[in-house]
């Protein structure tokens, strides 16, 4: 279910009140969501043939949607959507334009950032964690494979000490991947 996920839908509306600015900017963010999902399913050569989703009744597409991030004012909505599509009216509204799509289950990839220092390659340190930070922005959701990041707690520490990633045991990053549910891990 996760390849029909769209995270991080930005939404910004400004109406006669709050109630209708909230109204228009989730429908909105659903839209813009299933645009996204359908490029992101479909080949680039494709994207002449993909259906025009405005005016499109949203009810049969949308799965369920969750609010993050959400603020308002007398007359306006701003907030960040994360939308979940039905399969079925996806797939159904690719199939009817011939468009061919990707359908199978998003795999997750965990990627553990490092950084060299002096020659070393070295993981939980606060260079780390910069590099970390610009993953996770990076990390949206957005494409095909899944990226997670590790938390860098205690269990991952000491699966992955820091001043052995030169010895590392190649069971130690599958092992850590399997812990966050990826089908691989990658040392980046």
């Amino acid at each position: 279910q996760e390849v029909l996920k769209v995270n991080g839908v930005n939404v910004d509306v400004t109406a006669a009140d709050a109630v209708t600015a909230r109204r228009m900017a989730i429908e909105a963010g659903q839209r813009d969501g299933l645009r996204q999902l359908l490029q992101r399913l479909s080949a680039s050569e494709d994207a002449s043939r993909l259906p025009n989703v405005d005016g499109l009744a949203l009810g049969p597409f949308v799965r369920s949607f969750e609010i993050t991030d959400e603020r308002f004012g007398p007359n306006r909505y701003v907030a960040t959507l994360n939308v979940t599509y039905q399969k079925e009216a996806v797939e159904g509204l690719l199939r009817g334009r011939g468009v061919a799509f990707v359908d199978d289950a998003t795999p997750v990839l965990l990627v553990v950032p490092a950084v060299t220092e002096g020659g070393r390659l070295t993981l939980w340190t606060d260079e780390a964690e910069a590099w970390r930070q610009a993953w996770e922005r990076s990390a949206t959701g957005a494409g095909l494979v899944k990226i997670v990041l590790p938390l860098g707690d205690v269990t991952d520490m000491a699966a992955l000490p820091a001043d052995r990633t030169e010895r590392l045991d190649p069971s130690a990053l599958a092992e850590m991947a399997e812990r966050y549910g990826a089908a691989d891990a990658v040392l980046a």
